[in-house]
């Protein structure tokens, strides 16, 4: 899929970057204990990918198939849930339907596609538990993290709670597995209550914010990094000059004329906004492969490289 995806983005790696993320020695040495964040990973950049050829191409099968994918995601992985917002602010943007003659027409169709695909979504993630207590109201839960619990303490014997009971929104039914809501509340709970960092001898609670930069500078092997510098002076060599305007015109879209959700590589990876530590650097990498697409000399597309093409 990585592979295919570089391919059809014009990436010119083809199958060497993908190789090379899945040849990293972190990810050699430690598969045995990380497999399964391969496996969401994965799942996720399909989802991303047949969004994207949804987007450039609507049609109901790919609305259909990017749905199940997404569900699918979403069993795997807690976070993928921000896709869920993502993708119908992704298809504003690019239809951009409140502004005449900029971007492509948003058709009617279009948008109920767009429900197709949240519809399928959700309904995968909740056949996946078995429907178990799907479309319970918001304010019969009983929460153990303060965010969603309200006045509770952050101890395994804390008082449970619900901010949201006794209110409209505690009416509300929710299209998740109750179990699923619970189990984000649950770890909610605890990066509430933080975790220690160790990083050169030294323990910290909560971490640093270099943690990850200093991990890719020392974890990285240097060939990695010799590919990875090498890749980019390529495409700088390659890279064609264009005037000022014409990169405005291009930047806008007006080169481009289809949908500037080419890049989807890029923003597939949710951010874990929840991560209040710092986890082990060996498996946040393990999730963040994406980059190493571009490693590999850039290729400029046959008949030369257009104005579109490097809008795409």
């Amino acid at each position: 899929m990585l592979s295919l995806g570089a391919r059809t983005l014009r990436a010119g790696s083809g199958p060497r970057g993908p190789s090379v993320v899945v040849l990293l020695p972190q990810r050699v040495g430690t598969c045995a204990t990380t497999n399964s964040r391969r496996w969401r990973t994965a799942l996720g950049i399909t989802a991303a990918y047949m969004f994207w050829r949804w987007l450039r191409v609507p049609t109901w099968t790919g609305a259909f198939f990017s749905g199940v994918l997404l569900g699918a995601a979403l069993l795997t992985k807690l976070t993928w849930i921000i896709v869920l917002a993502l993708w119908p602010m992704l298809w504003l943007v690019c239809r951009q339907p409140w502004r005449r003659n900029t971007g492509s027409p948003a058709r009617p169709a279009e948008i109920a596609q767009l429900a197709l695909i949240l519809a399928a979504a959700l309904y995968t993630l909740n056949a996946g538990y078995g429907f178990e207590g799907s479309l319970t109201r918001l304010g019969q839960y009983q929460f153990v993290s303060q965010s969603l619990g309200g006045n509770v303490g952050p101890r395994h014997d804390a008082p449970r709670g619900n901010r949201f009971a006794g209110t409209w929104l505690g009416a509300l039914p929710v299209p998740l597995p109750k179990n699923y809501v619970l189990g984000i509340d649950l770890q909610k709970r605890d990066f509430e209550r933080g975790f220690w960092s160790y990083l050169r001898g030294q323990w910290r609670y909560g971490g640093w914010w270099y943690y990850y930069l200093y991990g890719l500078a020392v974890k990285v092997p240097l060939g990695t990094w010799a590919l990875a510098i090498a890749a980019v002076l390529a495409s700088l060599g390659r890279m064609p000059f264009r005037p000022p305007l014409a990169r405005r015109n291009c930047a806008s879209g007006a080169c481009g004329g289809g949908a500037r959700a080419g890049e989807f590589a890029d923003r597939v990876q949710p951010p874990s906004a929840l991560c209040a530590a710092h986890v082990p650097f060996r498996l946040r990498l393990d999730e963040q492969g994406c980059p190493s697409l571009g490693i590999g000399p850039a290729q400029a597309p046959k008949g030369g490289c257009r104005g579109r093409d490097l809008v795409r």
